[in-house]
């Protein structure tokens, strides 16, 4: 007999398997999310760090000797890089090269190229300048280059991004700040991107105003701006630094700053900038083109070095930069794979590198120089297999005194991990087998499932006052 206020029984139990189908869901929810994009390389401190979802991969070298590479999509969605290279046996001179690639990421060398076009010429050969691209609003593309007598910036179009034509005039006339002695490598970069209004900014080194007109000036730059509102056919400068290494404690020790060479990339609602800089490559990144700020935690040090950084968007919309240095005969640095007796002579190596999703979380400690070692701590996907091993060192250049240039050597026998493979979660010393060595910085590839995630010690074995690299922090 049913009673004022009383619930069958049925309606109590229907509620309660409800209630557990419910809580069953969620278990099930939370149990599916794809963890696999737990973990973010610590590339960008030598403090320990760990941050979840994004972080740098390495996807190998490009494939032939190359530095000062610049990229640009052609219209039938190809990619083309122009870039120069050392060659055996050939001191003070780069050669100048071109190769292809549909993904960005394999490049196949144009052997045949001569560089009709773009190359100043030269008792050595053609000789291809620092160059960066635009494209133009018509679908052009207009590349610019610091002239070769002096004076400022020119520039060259072309339609198809492989045929140039030379414009008459001028695009940016330098002043005497930077036309001083010692300063051949100021303005050497000039790269330009459309704004939000419409006008064209690009970026380009001037010299730190107390090495003005100075032997010092081409050791002490920072980047400064120029605007055009003719599609970059002619520019003025603007007053103020866009971006300095000072400000993110990028300081030689008892030497002035640098930032040089920049790329600017249209990207995520704004523009960053990728500049060479004491130590690793740097980015920044502008809301509006002028204002720029260094976000260390993320992007702003990469886990690359030298001073050229050649950033690209890929088709899938992921982020790819290139960028290395000439290496000493013997170098380590290079693919074993295809040279196994170390690099050859007078050898431009280019690492290439990838932002995105990683598969898991890695953390080093700060370099201990009294017992010359680093913990790594590798986390995330639990039970995955995981190989650690060394990649490259960076800051053990010396004057090649023959070439006139830094040659930079490496060895990985140098260094020990142990262990050097595991499952995750787990850890790692690294150690200097070979102690006193002073490479500003070294990096780590660690792989788990075919994907080469890539993080960096710093400040080996460096004195307090050296503060590239985030040593300062």
């Amino acid at each position: 007999m049913n009673q004022k206020g009383f619930v069958p029984l049925f309606i109590i139990l229907g509620i309660l398997v409800l209630l557990i189908l419910i809580a069953g869901g969620i278990i099930f929810y939370t149990s599916k999310r794809d963890n696999s994009d737990l973990g973010k390389p610590g590339a960008t401190s030598n403090k320990t760090t760990a941050t979840e979802g994004y972080g740098w991969s390495y996807i190998g070298d490009f494939p032939v000797s190359a530095v000062n590479i610049s990229t640009l999509k052609l219209p039938d969605g190809r990619y083309v890089a122009y870039y120069v290279g050392g060659q055996p046996g050939i001191f003070h001179y780069k050669k100048p090269g071109r190769a292809f690639s549909t993904d960005g990421i394999t490049w196949q060398e144009d052997k045949g190229w001569t560089c009709p076009d773009l190359c100043f010429k030269d008792s050595s050969g053609p000789v291809l300048p620092h160059r960066k691209h635009l494209i133009l609003k018509d679908g052009r593309f207009r590349t610019y280059i610091k002239s070769d007598q002096g004076g400022g910036i020119i520039s060259y179009t072309s339609s198809d991004g492989l045929n140039w034509t030379k414009e008459d005039g001028v695009r940016l006339r330098f002043g005497s700040d930077m036309l001083g002695s010692g300063t051949p490598m100021l303005g050497q970069n000039f790269s330009a991107a459309y704004m939000a209004d419409g006008k064209v900014r690009a970026y380009y080194e001037i010299p730190v105003s107390q090495f003005a007109n100075s032997m010092a000036a081409g050791f002490g730059r920072v980047l400064g701006s120029a605007i055009s509102t003719d599609d970059g056919k002619t520019f003025t400068k603007e007053g103020g630094v866009r971006v300095s290494s000072a400000d993110y404690h990028q300081i030689l020790p008892g030497g002035p700053n640098v930032a040089n060479d920049p790329t600017v990339v249209a990207m995520d609602g704004g523009y960053r900038i990728f500049f060479g800089n004491p130590g690793l490559i740097m980015s920044a990144f502008s809301t509006d083109g002028l204002s720029f700020q260094w976000d260390g935690k993320e992007r702003g040090l990469l886990p690359l070095w030298s001073t050229d950084p050649s950033p690209l968007i890929l088709p899938d919309g992921r982020l790819l930069v290139m960028d290395g240095g000439q290496q000493a005969k013997g170098s380590k640095s290079c693919n074993v794979t295809q040279y196994p007796n170390g690099c050859p002579e007078n050898y431009d190596l280019d690492h290439m590198i990838i932002w995105g999703k990683v598969p898991i979380k890695i953390s080093t400690t700060n370099w201990d120089n009294q017992t010359g070692q680093s913990t790594i701590s590798v986390t995330g996907n639990n039970g995955k297999s995981v190989t650690l091993r060394v990649l490259d060192g960076m800051g053990n250049c010396k004057m090649n005194e023959v070439a006139g240039e830094p040659a930079c050597t490496f060895d990985q026998s140098t260094y020990s991990i142990m262990p050097a493979s595991g499952n995750s979660p787990f850890q790692a010393v690294v150690k200097q087998v070979v102690p006193g060595i002073k490479e500003d910085t070294i990096t780590i590839g660690v792989e788990v499932d075919g994907r080469v995630g890539i993080t960096t010690i710093n400040c080996i074995n460096r004195t307090k006052d050296f503060t590239a690299n985030a040593c300062g922090q």
